[in-house]
């Protein structure tokens, strides 16, 4: 990984935005970070981290404590790097959480982490990861192979720290170079063996325990005595079968006797419903002869139908035709009403044509009035034009003297107000650096306020982790007790199984007795099933991966809790007395040195401006005198210009009437006397037109009621004569009146009804006793059966067979569960045999792999080492030359006390003495030296594997200032050998020596308002 361009904003000590083009320095750059103690030169590597990880270099910084206390609270903190991977470049951008100000009201707001993560493409970028910064971390460990701890220890050799990497054990080590040379599949491979060796054990238990549960089922201590027990039982089960034969055909016999008889009295039976039915059928017969006599009305009626529709018609016509002569009389009265309107109407329009010629003279005197009209009107705009100039002039002059007025007053205050003014520089820079910290504690009051605000949380999180930790201990102790209790009941129900087949002076089929005073007895409520135990189990095993999860949380949360609450300590004690006033007012104060830093630079300003004020003011006095003797002679002229125009308007008004004084109203009063004019011949015409159409309607209306009131009188007579030839017909089909004749009327479905009922009960007469007869022929000579008797006979037998049966399936049920459990017993022994030689194999296996072995070393931690002893031949080259030959580094080989991981723990080897010792009595330049030619090495042999890490970049934090002289220049070789090779090598060190031999820099400078970046290339 090389990176190529970091942006920086409100990060550290940077308040403002920085850039550092990393492409400036050359294509594989050896360059030194350099300046003033505290100006960031670590923060540019906490950058890098933070960008990367989300995590700074150090673990002591949290990365919501680097914004910048310079920064205004409106600017928001981020860092963005582009970075190379091989032929790739991605670009990450992070957020920290932190609180900003509101962009409405006052005060802050909390901002939440953000992260992008980008592949950049020539000109494009491709999003993958868009807001999680979870994520984004996820997938720079996929990339990079390298998590924030092992980046930290690899590419970073952050100040302070760099014995870190050269004194870490080999469990330590071997999760760095696990994921360096992607050896997790040795790893996988461990574990795979480990639980397959874990399966089969727990498959060989659960075999030997299902084998003790089927003999224990059956009161066997062995399988070697089922075989006797099956033969006896087999002679039993065909006895049983014998006897269960016998007693089936008897049952059988009895229960076909007792069908026919039941089939005989069933006979009888229905002799007895068709007599009666018989009997029904003639009660009917008075009702049937009422339908026939209705049904011969209807016929009668029938006949007489088209009569009555006849007279109804006519009926109907009669009722149209007055309707018709009422409606003809109400428009002869309308007619007659509008005749009498118009004629009204009309008269009066004759009278208005009278005044027509005098309206016509009147429009003649309006339209002589026009010419003077637009003499009038020329007038006035001229009028009005020369008051508009006269005001204009008289403005001006106005204007212009209050202009010279307020300037004359303006400039007197301004000499006053410049003498008062006395700002020195100093008191400005001293407000300034007031300011300064001010806001620096502010920001700090404010951090502290954030780490007490999330400590309640989490305390309030432990707390209730801490009450489900004691349910859920709860819930675990009744699943384990159920489970328990299940496994007994199982073990029980497997020997009642046997025990019920068992007989009374029969011989056991465990034990061959022939007495059984105490058997396995179940309660069938509480048989329980393997599958059932099995579900238990697994509820169990569930409620105890629960807990365990619990108290993991619990542990994080404590030590979360642990860490929030050092650093409230930390910050108290950094802020002092300034740690007891709250945040409010800390602002106040901050608000207050800037608004008196305001107050200050605005006077400087404003004295600044005063005396440039001062001068453009004379020469602005002089121009407007001038101003104000030009507009005086212009408003004289004007007056008198105006005089003349007034004269001439008073005599053409004195011409024209008032309201005529313009062409519009001309105009409306000449339109309105011409509209009169021409409605009074409109109206004239309408009216007398009118008239002559309501005279027309009116005739029309008298003639068709005259001619409507003759038919109306003839369908009457017509009525009257139909009526009396219809009484004398109904008199002679013998109806009394006409209401007599419409009840005998009958609909055709309801003709039909009574002619079909009657129908039916005939029918049903002769075929009813047909039936009785033929019935009673065919059980002439026979007696109704006693099915009581019969009934009983059939329940003894059945009772009988039931008995037998019950004998025949306990023996059945016996033999079969024998059989069963010998099936059983041969596959349980089968997989057993198959399970124990898997293991021989697998087992030791996985015991060698896992490091279950004399050196306790893993597979995994095996290939690490021989990785590692080739890390280490390239480390003791570089650590030899620096060390002028007397150290080189080596693998411990000897086996670590207790159950402790060993294998990959670090020797030196002291040329001096001859002898071996450990690196943790190197001194400090010593185990820089040391730590820096590890870390080399780790690099070269990383590359050298196909498919590895490409550690092409790494940064060195202070270290050199223990080396001497020789010693330094020894190590300042080796990292340009190494740059040489295709590395960038970033130093940061306050030693004056790499200043002088380091040619490409990257400056920090410090300054009242923040740090800033430059390069010296």
């Amino acid at each position: 990984m090389k990176p190529v361009l970091l942006t920086i904003r409100a990060f550290g000590p940077f308040a403002g935005e920085e850039t550092l083009d990393f492409t400036r320095l050359g294509e594989n750059p050896l360059f030194l970070i350099n300046g003033p103690t505290g100006a960031g030169k670590s923060s540019i590597l906490d950058a890098i981290c933070f960008a990367l990880y989300g995590q700074t270099t150090n673990k002591d910084r949290e990365a919501q404590a680097m914004r910048c206390d310079f920064a205004d609270d409106d600017v928001t903190t981020h860092v963005e790097l582009l970075f190379q991977l091989g032929q790739k470049q991605y670009r990450i951008r992070r957020i920290p959480a932190q609180r900003i100000a509101k962009k409405r009201g006052e005060g802050t707001t909390e901002k939440a982490a953000e992260a992008t993560l980008t592949l950049v493409e020539d000109d494009n970028e491709t999003l993958l990861v868009s807001k999680k910064t979870s994520e984004a971390t996820r997938m720079i460990e996929d990339l990079t192979g390298l998590n924030v701890d092992q980046f930290r220890q690899v590419m970073v050799l952050p100040q302070g720290k760099f014995r870190e990497f050269l004194m870490a054990d080999s469990s330590e080590r071997e999760k760095i170079f696990s994921r360096l040379f992607q050896t997790g599949f040795y790893k996988r491979i461990e574990e795979a063996l480990k639980d397959k060796a874990a399966t089969i054990r727990t498959d060989v238990n659960n075999l030997q325990q299902q084998t003790a549960g089927l003999l224990s089922s059956i009161d066997l201590d062995n399988a070697d005595q089922l075989a006797e027990q099956i033969a006896e039982e087999e002679e039993s089960y065909k006895a049983a079968s014998t006897k269960k034969e016998a007693a089936d055909q008897q049952k059988t016999h009895l229960q076909q006797q007792l069908t026919q008889s039941k089939h005989l009295a069933d006979q009888f039976t229905a002799l007895a419903d068709k007599k009666a039915q018989q009997a029904g059928l003639v009660a009917q017969t008075p009702n049937i002869d009422a339908s026939k006599a209705r049904l011969e009305r209807a016929l009668q009626a029938d006949k007489l139908a088209p009569y009555s529709q006849q007279l109804a018609d006519l009926r109907q016509q009669v009722n149209r035709a007055a309707q018709q002569t009422a409606a003809l009389e109400n428009q002869c009265n309308t007619a007659n009403n509008n005749l009498k309107q118009s004629e009204i109407a009309w008269n009066e329009s004759q009278k208005n044509l009278e005044a027509v010629n005098q309206w016509q003279i009147e429009l003649s005197q309006l339209q002589a009035l026009e010419p003077k009209i637009k003499q009038l009107n020329d007038a006035l705009q001229q009028q009005k034009e020369l008051e508009q100039q006269r005001d204009a002039a008289k403005n001006e002059e106005q204007q212009v003297s209050v202009k010279l007025d307020s300037l004359q007053q303006n400039t007197q205050l301004k000499k006053q107000r410049l003498a008062t003014i006395n700002v020195d520089e100093t008191i400005l820079a001293q407000a300034m650096e007031t300011i300064s910290a001010i806001k620096r504690q502010g920001t700090q009051r404010r951090q502290l306020d954030d780490a007490i605000e999330t400590l309640n949380p989490l305390e309030r999180q432990r707390e209730e982790k801490t009450k489900q930790q004691a349910r859920q201990q709860q819930v675990f102790d009744d699943h384990q007790r159920h489970w328990q209790t299940l496994q007994m009941k199982w073990h029980a129900g497997q020997a009642a199984s046997l025990a019920r087949a068992l007989q009374p002076d029969a011989p056991c089929p465990v034990c061959g007795s022939c007495e059984h005073p105490h058997p396995a007895v179940v309660d069938y409520q509480e048989v329980v099933t393997e599958q059932a135990l099995q579900a238990a189990e697994q509820q169990m095993h569930g409620s105890r991966q629960q807990l365990e999860q619990l108290n993991t949380e619990i542990a994080q949360l404590v030590g979360q809790c642990e860490t929030a609450r050092q650093y409230i300590i930390d910050q108290k004690t950094q802020l002092g007395a300034v740690a007891e006033q709250s945040t409010a007012t800390l602002r106040e104060q901050y608000q207050a040195a800037k608004r008196e830093h305001e107050r200050l630079s605005a006077l400087a300003t404003e004295k600044s401006g005063l005396v440039t004020q001062l001068d453009q003011a004379h020469k602005e006095l002089d121009q407007l005198n001038q101003q104000w003797r030009q507009a005086s002679e212009r408003h004289q002229q004007h007056n008198q210009s105006l005089a003349a125009s007034n004269q001439q308007v008073q005599t053409l008004q004195n011409d024209v009437p008032v309201n005529l004084r313009n062409s519009h109203a001309l105009a409306q009063a000449c339109q309105s006397l011409s509209d009169k004019i021409q409605h009074a011949h409109q109206h004239a015409n309408s009216a007398q037109q009118a008239f002559q159409q309501h005279s027309a309607e009116k005739a029309s209306s008298d003639s068709a009621l005259k001619h409507q009131i003759a038919t109306t009188n003839d369908l009457q007579k017509s009525l009257n004569e139909r009526l009396e030839h219809w009484q004398q017909r109904l008199n002679d089909a013998g109806f009394s009146d006409d209401a007599h004749f419409q009840d005998s009327v009958l609909n055709e479905e309801l003709h039909q009804s009574l002619a079909e009922n009657i129908r039916h009960w005939e029918q049903q007469c002769l075929s009813v006793k047909a039936q009785v007869i033929e019935q009673s022929e065919r059980l002439q000579d026979k007696a109704e059966p006693d099915l009581k008797q019969l009934e009983q006979t059939v329940n003894s037998a059945e009772v009988n067979y039931q008995q037998v049966l019950n004998e025949w399936t306990q023996a059945n049920r016996r033999l079969t569960a024998q059989k069963e459990v010998a099936t059983k017993l041969a596959a349980l022994q089968a997989d057993n045999k198959a399970l124990e030689d898997a293991y021989a194999t697998i087992g030791t296996l996985a015991d060698v792999a896992s490091g279950n072995n004399a050196q306790r070393l893993s597979l995994q931690r095996f290939v690490l080492s021989v990785l590692l002893d080739d890390v280490l031949l390239e480390a003791s080259q570089r650590l030899r030359l620096m060390s002028k030959g007397r150290y080189q580094l080596l693998r411990k080989e000897e086996r670590a006390k207790g159950n402790k991981a060993s294998g990959l723990e670090l020797e030196v080897e002291d040329a001096y003495t001859g002898k071996t010792r450990s690196v943790a009595t190197l001194s400090g330049g010593e185990s820089f030296m040391a730590a820096l030619s590890l870390a080399l090495g780790l690099s070269d042999v990383v590359q050298a594997y196909a498919g590895g890490i490409r550690l092409e970049t790494l940064f060195i934090d202070e270290g050199f200032g223990s080396l001497d002289q020789e010693s330094l220049d020894l190590a300042i070789k080796t990292l340009i050998d190494l740059q040489q090779a295709g590395r960038m090598i970033g130093v940061i060190s306050h030693v004056s020596e790499l200043k002088d031999q380091m040619a490409l820099r990257i400056d920090i400078n410090a300054t009242a308002a923040g740090s800033r970046i430059s390069l010296n290339t």
